[in-house]
């Protein structure tokens, strides 16, 4: 809730949070501006020293819970991070969150997919990452520009960029590098991406037999 909003206007925003727990006391919030009279104020309006009311909810997190099956010290070693747009969002305090743990036996890989090239968020925090964690391979691709054209870095970036969209090929080749070249099963997958992607890497994961539809965590948009 944000001050200077009449009550009849008051909405409540849900923005995702892409600072991790030992940024606190500071709190990074990704707030695209629109119409929202939340994120119209915060966008346009906001100005250092306003008090605002957050309150912490959702069930889409790195952790939760723990262990698997009669193994309560399981833990995840291969990650797949998969982005659709502004789904980046709560992945890339995820994969911070990830990265700081750094237990040294775990892998991940991040695909992230945007429509055109100027849309990618975060790729200066990512890459910067990349330059010191060899644990994570990061892939971004997009549906309508050709990177290799618009890219002038990609030889000296740790990211790779492709044009087209997240598919089985793409996954296999994820999986391969998680694994060592052994394309086997993921541990745990994070979703999160415009409508329907969800579902759609869930079916092609579960039915290639890449991950377990119980180790598929996503964040719908609606």
């Amino acid at each position: 809730r944000a001050p200077g909003i009449p009550p009849e206007r008051q909405k409540i925003g849900g923005y995702s949070i892409t600072s991790i727990p030992s940024d606190l006391p500071l709190i990074d919030l990704a707030i695209q501006s629109s119409r929202h009279p939340v994120a119209s104020w915060a966008c346009a309006e906001s100005k250092v020293g306003d008090l605002i009311d957050i309150r912490v909810g959702g069930t889409f997190v790195y952790k939760e819970g723990g262990g698997r099956g009669d193994d309560p010290e399981w833990k995840p070693r291969r990650i797949l991070f998969t982005a659709g747009g502004v789904g980046i969002n709560p992945l890339f305090s995820m994969i911070k969150q990830w990265h700081e743990d750094d237990d040294g036996d775990s892998r991940a890989v991040l695909l992230y997919s945007c429509k055109e090239r100027g849309d990618f968020l975060f790729l200066g925090e990512i890459e910067k990452m990349l330059v010191t964690e060899s644990r994570l391979r990061v892939v971004c691709t997009t549906t309508a520009d050709d990177v290799a054209r618009n890219r002038q870095t990609d030889e000296q970036s740790a990211v790779v960029f492709r044009h087209g969209g997240i598919d089985l090929g793409l996954i296999h080749d994820s999986m391969s590098w998680l694994n060592c070249g052994d394309a086997s099963k993921v541990d745990k997958v994070f979703v999160c991406g415009p409508p329907g992607m969800a579902e759609s890497l869930e079916e092609v994961l579960v039915s290639n037999e890449i991950a377990q539809k119980s180790d598929i965590l996503f964040e719908k948009w609606w």
